[in-house]
């Protein structure tokens, strides 16, 4: 087994045990324990191509070192006083892959936010097929997705390909990167409710129960979408200062709600034409409010600037674990 030998300024020579990282889908944790049983109590690094945020967080708890070659430096020996830290590169090198089978690149289109709502809460384990079947897209599209979440730690996988795990903050995180309700969305629209928020809601309900059929579909997100997910007991961290709603068509329904055109600074309503239509019901009618998947307030109120990600971590801390199934499809 190969070692890391350091000589510090004026020190002392410093030797930590190298443990390469194999790869392939074994967990973070397994990477740290095997590379601490390997060093047997002596100081260890784990080398990897890209340290994702999974791995990092198991070895910083394991007490072992990471090295990767994004610029990621974590070396550490208490003995010796000897502490080494710096930051490297978000995603992985091999995140621009377009290779058949190689990850997707950017999880900011349709496909890929499907993928990821499916699995906020998907039953596990869960396998390609299942998961292309509950997203509404292509096994294809899921097998690439897949491969960006693994690659950041944001998910485990069985040597059969299934979905074994999922860290819905990491799944998050890896999706914000390239995800921004306001810059990937075809339409937004900037309005002013000089009543306040509530009654620009209380207006929106009035209006799709008067003029529903006309109206075409709309969903709540942002603040609305998230008070309709949390349980009744907990009081929002912050206040409803915007009123962020999806709708087929934004300026026939700020006309209906009689909004005013403001700057982003002052305005008080958001309405979204989303770049994916299953954010949005597809048949008007039925019980108010329509809300987005719980996923997709979440990464909403990540991106939408202020003080909304404090939000979007009480959503969060709300999220019921995953249930297990039974999944015996193929990837």
């Amino acid at each position: 087994m190969s070692t890391l030998d350091i000589l510090p300024p004026g020190g002392h020579p410093l030797s930590f045990v190298v443990w390469l990282n194999p790869g392939g889908r074994q967990s973070a944790t397994s990477i740290a324990r095997q590379a601490t049983e390997a060093a047997d109590g002596r100081p260890v690094v784990v080398v990897s191509d890209f340290a994702n945020p999974a791995l990092r967080a198991a070895c910083t708890a394991a007490g072992v070192g990471f090295i990767d070659l994004t610029g990621w430096v974590n070396l550490r020996d208490d003995s010796r006083g000897f502490y080494v830290s710096h930051e490297g590169d978000a995603k992985s090198p091999s995140a621009g892959s377009t290779g058949r089978r190689g990850p997707m690149k950017r999880l900011d289109g349709p496909g890929a936010s499907r993928v990821i709502r499916a699995l906020w809460d998907t039953p596990l384990p869960r396998g390609v097929r299942s998961l292309a079947s509950s997203a509404g897209t292509s096994a294809g599209t899921v097998s690439k997705v897949l491969a960006a979440l693994t690659q950041h730690g944001a998910i485990e996988r069985s040597e059969a390909g299934e979905v074994t795990a999922v860290d819905r903050r990491l799944l998050i995180d890896r999706w914000t990167q390239d995800y921004g309700v306001f810059t990937l969305n075809p339409e937004v629209l900037w309005r002013l409710s000089p009543r306040g928020t509530d009654y620009a809601y209380s207006d929106l309900l009035r209006t799709f129960l008067d003029r529903g059929k006309d109206m075409g579909a709309a969903s709540v997100t942002g603040y609305m979408g998230a008070v309709t997910s949390l349980s009744s007991s907990v009081i929002p961290v912050i206040p409803h200062d915007l009123l962020a709603v999806y709708c087929a068509d934004p300026e026939v329904l700020s006309e209906a709600l009689r909004l005013r055109p403001a700057d982003p600074s002052r305005a008080n309503v958001v309405l979204i034409r989303p770049k994916d239509p299953q954010l949005i019901p597809q048949h008007p009618g039925g019980p108010w409010p329509h809300s987005v998947p719980d996923a997709q307030v979440v990464a909403d109120l990540m991106t939408m600037g202020g003080r909304h990600p404090e939000l979007a971590e009480q959503l969060l801390a709300e999220a019921p674990p995953h249930d297990e199934d039974s999944d015996d499809d193929t990837p």
